[in-house]
């Protein structure tokens, strides 16, 4: 075998992938910018109309699932009783916590424990106590039930629920208070709308009292900076372009809102699997479709809220090995998609993508640097080629962060001080050299070691809201 033309064969195959992926992103930033300062104007157009001539609300269920949450529940239940909307509930699950989740809900909201019996629509856990009362005149239930994970505690929020659209989020979110009248928005205009995300960013530097956000500042330091700007594209860039083509595939398990016979309609979440938030809105799509049905998968740009990121390496590799498990898991449950022009472009398109750019794409990535060191070994190594890539690519991290940075500023109303945004371009050069290798070897891991994690939630280190402030 001549391993100088094998060397040479891979790395035209990695050249061709890198412009593909390029391509894509580059693509995906001009028409993500140009959408959104479109359907901005048209968005406050609608939205007039819709408080014109509807009831301009729809009853919303806010359902948080918690497992040993108690260092932030609180604080989180605080701030959904404040937000600004019509009639809307909160619906918290204490999924078998073994601190004192239950406790410091019960003494910070005076709950008393009922005989409230609700159709089990979807199976779930058995159901221990149910307790309810109100707060800031927002009603307020906490269902306490046995261990089963994420997915079947949002279930057990479902079965509860009483309005037809909820939201699923997690316990350590913030939202903002116009968040949840953002989100309905979608469902107001759109009778096909089945589900809506909203826009995650990251809140480790939150300062939050009585559920208010007192103080808001860009986290500290290299890691947390990085996954701010991380945040910035997959949220203002990739979701804004996926939304396009009504191809988006996730909604993030952070924040969303769904329209609640649709979901019961596809039998709830999934518990066999640790990307439950994924899997269902890939079930929702293919559903749709499969029925023939006329529909829309929004995402909202302006319905923010807020949730911690890890702050060390060993939980951000806990987290993101959840990530990538997810993945694979919900991509094997949907591959019958793939390709498959039965559904459009979200086989096409969303699953061929999610295939090919974000679950081989560590592999190919790290394949290429083994390459590189091949070509040296082989005298192949062309250092002009090299170069040229090298600056393609750092050039990318840097234009498209500052796209994302221009987006909220411009277009958002989102004001971020100037020596704030020389920081994150500074390290946005730095990035795809480290953040990214780092997070490329994480998720090679979790593919090795599928089997270990694929029912391992691995679940991240909470904070007090305001720690980092106070130090």
């Amino acid at each position: 075998m001549d391993w100088a033309n094998v060397v040479i064969i891979f790395n035209n195959v990695i050249i061709f992938y890198t412009i593909c992926i390029l391509t894509i992103f580059c693509v995906s930033t001009l028409s993500a910018t140009v959408v959104i300062s479109r359907k901005n104007k048209e968005r406050r157009e609608m939205e007039s109309l819709v408080e014109k001539f509807s009831t301009r609300y729809i009853p919303v269920s806010i359902i948080v699932p918690a497992y040993n949450e108690a260092m932030v529940i609180v604080e989180s239940i605080k701030s959904l009783s404040i937000l600004d909307y019509e009639r809307y509930e909160i619906i918290v699950i204490n999924d078998g916590s073994t601190d004192n989740t239950v406790e410091e809900v019960l003494k910070n909201f005076s709950l008393v424990k009922t005989h409230r019996v609700f159709v089990e629509a979807i199976k779930v856990q058995e159901i221990r106590d149910v307790y309810e009362g109100n707060y800031n005149d927002v009603p307020i239930t906490l269902i306490d039930k046995t261990n089963g994970g994420k997915a079947d505690a949002l279930n057990a929020g479902i079965n509860a629920s009483r309005y037809p659209l909820f939201v699923a989020m997690d316990a350590d979110c913030i939202l903002k208070r116009d968040a949840i009248d953002k989100l309905v928005k979608p469902f107001l205009m759109d009778r096909r709308t089945v589900a809506a995300g909203g826009n995650i960013r990251i809140s480790n530097n939150l300062k939050v009292k009585d559920g208010e956000i007192e103080e808001y500042k860009y986290p500290k330091g290299y890691f947390l900076i990085y996954q701010t700007f991380e945040y910035l594209r997959v949220f203002l860039i990739a979701r804004t372009a996926w939304n396009i083509i009504n191809a988006n595939l996730i909604i993030s398990g952070a924040f969303g809102m769904f329209k609640k016979s649709k979901v019961l309609e596809v039998g709830g979440y999934r518990t066999d699997t640790i990307g439950e938030d994924m899997e269902l809105v890939m079930r929702l799509n293919t559903h749709c479709l499969d029925m023939k049905e006329d529909y829309r998968i929004d995402y909202v740009i302006d319905a923010y809220t807020f949730t911690q990121v890890p702050t060390t390496m060993k939980d951000f590799a806990k987290q993101r090995i959840r990530w990538h498990v997810g993945l694979m898991q919900c991509l094997s449950i949907h591959k019958g998609t793939l390709f498959n022009p039965k559904y459009k472009q979200v086989s096409m398109l969303g699953i061929a993508y999610y295939t090919l750019f974000e679950l081989l794409s560590a592999v190919i990535e790290v394949t290429g640097y083994v390459l590189i060191f091949l070509a040296i070994i082989f005298g192949l190594f062309n250092p002009w080629m090299f170069i040229f890539f090298s600056i393609t690519i750092l050039v990318y991290a840097f234009s498209v962060t500052v796209s994302a940075l221009n987006v909220e500023k411009y277009i958002l109303n989102v004001k971020t001080p100037f020596h704030i945004v020389l920081k994150l371009m500074f390290y946005s050069i730095a990035e795809p050299l480290i953040y990214r290798q780092a997070y490329n070897l994480i998720r090679i891991y979790a593919m090795i070691r599928y089997k270990k994690y694929k029912h391992s939630w691995n679940k991240v280190e909470r904070k007090i809201y305001g720690e980092e402030n106070q130090k």
